[in-house]
């Protein structure tokens, strides 16, 4: 599957470790994840500014993304669709990419549900009664394996950059054990 992972999902990948940062490892295991260098400069500018990433943590955050997807440049969309128009950005990354589907945790873009054939889902999707949370994978249609993932006996993915620190499965310095 080619998968559009927005803005907000990479964040929370890159700072926590939870539904988002599996979901990320899943997809960069298993998955092509479809990036563009609007997606790749808003998590940049949010890793700096809201999260106080210094530039060198930044670099490497960036560097990772990119090193695990597959750049396009976002199609032109003939009018605006989203009540936000950035999110048309996203949507235009999905097109070009031919994506499978956006993982999102915006409103504006999760209240289209579907765009030119593309669905968009939450990383958790909540629904009533006693079961709490859906898992996301099952809104792509991805197998169960998704969430046994961190408990698989495929090793986890460490990287070292260039500034010395390690980032495991997408985060920094917070390895899954």
């Amino acid at each position: 599957m080619r998968i559009v992972l927005d803005t907000n999902v990479l964040i929370a990948a890159l700072i926590a470790d939870g539904v988002c940062a599996r979901l990320l490892e899943h997809c960069t295991e298993r998955h092509e994840i479809v990036l563009s260098d609007f997606i790749l400069a808003e998590t940049r500018r949010h890793l700096a500014e809201k999260f106080r990433f210094d530039q060198v943590e930044v670099d490497e955050a960036i560097r990772l993304l990119e090193s695990s997807g597959t750049l396009v440049a976002p199609a032109e969309l003939g009018k605006t669709v989203s009540r936000d128009r950035d999110d048309d950005l996203i949507l235009g990354t999905a097109v070009a990419g031919r994506a499978d589907c956006i993982v999102t945790g915006d409103e504006d873009l999760l209240v289209l549900r579907e765009f030119r054939g593309i669905p968009s889902a939450a990383p958790v999707r909540r629904f009533r009664g006693y079961k709490g949370l859906e898992p996301p994978w099952a809104a792509f249609g991805l197998n169960s394996s998704f969430q046994n993932d961190r408990d698989s006996t495929l090793p986890g993915r460490a990287y070292r950059s260039e500034a010395g620190r390690l980032w495991y499965n997408g985060h920094r310095e917070t390895p899954w054990l």
